[in-house]
């Protein structure tokens, strides 16, 4: 049976990858762990042909590369803080909420069943973790499950059946909320994304394979810049993970060693 000519290389060296990544985000001095996702990495390049004119066919004689890209494209399925960053352009930080001690009450009018009631603090933020002490529903006391539901977590009301005697007008009728909310400490493990503040995110890009086939590599990109391309589901209809996509540029560190300016792979 016919076989190679020369000796083949190792089957070891074929490549299945798989592995974890974690970035370093700007202004952060630890790596963040993205959690599954794929990463891909595509070069492009321009070039400029120098033609002879010494020729008919005007031959080319050199070729320069002129400029390069590396394209970084990271497809997440998890969304720790890092993926939540990613997805949404916003820096991780942390949720805080001050404690509403005494009731608040907030009035609402022309409200229309099964309409629902975002809570707000005095300076107009929705606030969360509430507990509602009382409901009025066209002037009428509103009982919970009955008339009303209330979801602590989000603070949120809704109206699902009027009251008898309530005062409505056209099918429209007045609501009234008061409610309290604890405090939500920094530190709490609660995170606000607030969307699209950062158009890009820059950091250290760390990849540590661990691969069924083909021997396992560190990756470390020393500085890419990133952000959202494409949709992200909020509600969904399949019973798959959702899946964001997040592309930028490998940039060029001049704080890294020479020859280590975008990067380095390394073999375990």
């Amino acid at each position: 049976m016919a076989g190679a000519i020369f000796k083949t290389l190792p089957a070891g060296d074929f490549n299945i990858p798989s592995g974890q990544a974690a970035i370093q985000l700007e202004g952060e001095s630890f790596l963040r762990p993205i959690g599954d996702c794929t990463i891909s990495v595509s070069k492009s390049k321009e070039e400029t042909e120098i033609r002879t004119n010494e020729s008919p066919d005007r031959e080319v004689v050199a070729n320069d590369v002129t400029s390069t890209t590396q394209t970084i494209s990271i497809v997440m399925r998890q969304f720790a803080s890092v993926g939540m960053a990613l997805a949404w352009g916003a820096p991780p930080k942390d949720f805080v909420q001050d404690a509403i001690v005494a009731p608040l009450t907030m009035d609402f009018a022309d409200a229309v069943l099964n309409a629902w009631f975002q809570l707000e603090d005095e300076d107009g933020l929705d606030v969360t973790n509430t507990t509602v002490t009382a409901v009025t529903i066209g002037t009428e006391p509103a009982v919970l499950n009955t008339h009303y539901r209330h979801d602590a977590a989000a603070g949120l009301v809704q109206v699902i059946a009027i009251p008898e005697d309530a005062v409505v007008v056209g099918g429209k009728f007045a609501v009234s909320v008061t409610f309290t909310a604890v405090a939500v400490a920094a530190g709490s493990g609660r995170q606000i994304a607030e969307t699209f503040t950062e158009n890009v995110l820059r950091g250290k890009l760390v990849v540590r394979q661990n691969n069924r086939r083909g021997r396992p590599r560190k990756f470390v990109f020393a500085k890419i810049s990133v952000g959202g391309d494409g949709e992200v589901a909020i509600i969904g209809d399949s019973n798959e993970p959702v899946s964001v996509t997040v592309t930028g540029k490998i940039e060029r560190d001049e704080n890294m060693p020479v020859g280590r300016e975008r990067g380095w792979i390394i073999d375990l």
